[in-house]
């Protein structure tokens, strides 16, 4: 942001002096004299009486004065915040989630970068995957979080979390009971066939989420078409129906951890392989990110590996 101008105005008006101003603008007097009659000229108008030696401010230079200084210290203001930005003492960053992570990610996410970077305004946006992408398409967010089901030419993915898709039924369940029940995936969790369920009701999630995503391409690749669908929008509620044997349905390992059941879950790894979940930070590709940025997702993934909650 150039204010010679304005400066050099504020100037003669303070010194009263073409030399003095010149001396303080590290200009030559000549220079400055032919700047002021420059000015003048494309204004139409008298900014200074000249009175002997004296420059005296016209009405009109006392009005050009009492604006430009406002446009000084705007200036001044400015340059103060960008140097911040610069050095990354200030700034902004907009982050989007999925719904089912933010409960969790984003309290303790605020406590550890609210410590570290007090001066930096962060929002936040929940939402689903497809909703987040828009969103960052469209610039109104600057990273989000997510399950990554696809990946897209003009992202940037930040690989955080490595995660399981797994298939659930109630630990009563009749075709289920007859298997070992793991409860973590270091103890393996036991595979099993879809084609046994077809005919059961299945709780899925609604599309245009990752889980959604991630379950169909497991149906799809295991030639299962279930007979009873019922879509929720909440993983929570469907985990809570499967415990309670009310139907069948699919969770990322992780999401044992995020939600407190009634009764347990009989998990099991289907397909024709494990379906591997890819939890990732998302940019634009090409937008470099700030310093702050890559804390934050140096933060989450401190979260989602358990050594900050």
């Amino acid at each position: 942001m150039n204010l010679r101008e304005q400066l050099y105005v504020c100037a003669i008006a303070k010194t009263g002096s073409l030399t003095a101003a010149a001396k303080i603008l590290n200009t030559s007097q000549p220079n400055l004299s032919l700047f002021l009659s420059n000015l003048e000229r494309s204004l139409n108008i008298k900014l200074f009486d000249r009175i002997g030696k004296q420059f005296r401010l016209t009405y009109a230079g006392e009005l050009y004065v009492a604006k430009a200084q406002k446009m000084i210290r705007l200036k001044e203001e400015f340059d103060a915040e960008i140097s911040s930005i610069v050095e990354n003492i200030s700034g902004r960053l907009r982050m989007g989630f999925q719904y089912f992570r933010s409960s969790r990610l984003i309290p303790p996410l605020v406590s550890a970068f609210s410590e570290e970077y007090p001066h930096v305004e962060f929002s936040f946006v929940e939402d689903t995957v497809s909703r987040l992408e828009s969103m960052l398409s469209d610039n109104t967010i600057d990273i989000f979080f997510c399950n990554c089901p696809t990946k897209k030419s003009e992202y940037e993915y930040h690989p955080i979390y490595r995660d399981s898709v797994l298939f659930m039924t109630g630990a009563d369940h009749p075709i289920a009971s007859a298997y070992p029940l793991a409860t973590t995936a270091d103890e393996g969790y036991p595979w099993i066939s879809l084609k046994l369920f077809e005919n059961e009701r299945f709780f899925l999630s609604r599309s245009g989420g990752s889980l959604r995503a991630f379950t169909d391409q497991i149906l799809e690749s295991a030639h299962v078409s279930p007979k009873h669908i019922i879509t929720l929008d909440k993983v929570e509620t469907i985990m809570e129906l499967v415990s309670r044997g009310q139907g069948v349905g699919f969770c990322a390992d992780s999401y044992r951890s995020f939600v407190s059941l009634s009764q347990p879950l009989h998990l099991f790894s289907v397909g024709n392989e494990m379906k591997r979940i890819d939890f990732c930070a998302v940019n634009m590709k090409g937008k470099v990110l700030t310093p702050y940025a890559k804390r934050a997702i140096e933060i989450v993934k401190e979260i989602m590996d358990g050594q900050l909650y």
